[in-house]
């Protein structure tokens, strides 16, 4: 079996879209870390997260059901990096000059998006039809729908796929 992750050929379109929207900023929006850590955490405790990403919820429920803690998502400094970066090991980490909402949020969709290949599915391009789709779905429910409908007008402007190919198709 081939577990090779496929080319991720919509890097540079999404970057590009992003660049687009009115919210894309190179300026920190937050104080501190732990600014950035409060907000994340109301992320990973909201109702919308917890029944989404259950994996990374703070949810009390997911541990009392599970028997097994769901941490959330830790934000760790990013100093000495040039990008952020955000894994599927349930932390982000972000140079002062990645701490907006709209940067955060790329983050968090790299921690909640699946890397993992599942019934012999092909693994997922780091910035995929998959992340993307997560992307959109945190902009819409953290940012609001006008955010949302803008990324997803930059999404088409740059030819970003987000959405599931339609049947007989494969990318």
């Amino acid at each position: 079996m081939n577990y090779r992750r496929p080319r991720d050929s919509q890097q540079s379109k999404l970057y590009k879209a992003e660049r687009l929207h009115s919210l894309w900023s190179n300026n920190s929006q937050f104080d501190s870390l732990g600014d950035v850590q409060d907000w994340v955490d109301k992320i990973c405790k909201s109702r919308w997260f917890v029944n989404r990403f259950p994996r990374h919820s703070l949810s009390r429920k997911i541990t009392m059901l599970t028997g097994r803690g769901a941490n959330g998502i830790k934000v760790l400094d990013g100093r000495g990096r040039r990008r952020a970066n955000g894994s599927t090991r349930g932390y982000i980490k972000l140079p002062v000059w990645t701490r907006s909402e709209l940067h955060i949020l790329h983050e968090i969709a790299h921690v909640v998006t699946s890397r993992y290949t599942t019934n012999n599915r092909k693994l997922p391009a780091f910035h995929g039809r998959d992340f993307c789709a997560n992307y959109l779905a945190l902009v819409r429910r953290f940012l609001g729908k006008e955010a949302g409908k803008e990324l997803k007008v930059c999404f088409k402007k740059t030819k970003v796929k987000y959405t599931r190919p339609a049947k007989g198709k494969s990318t």
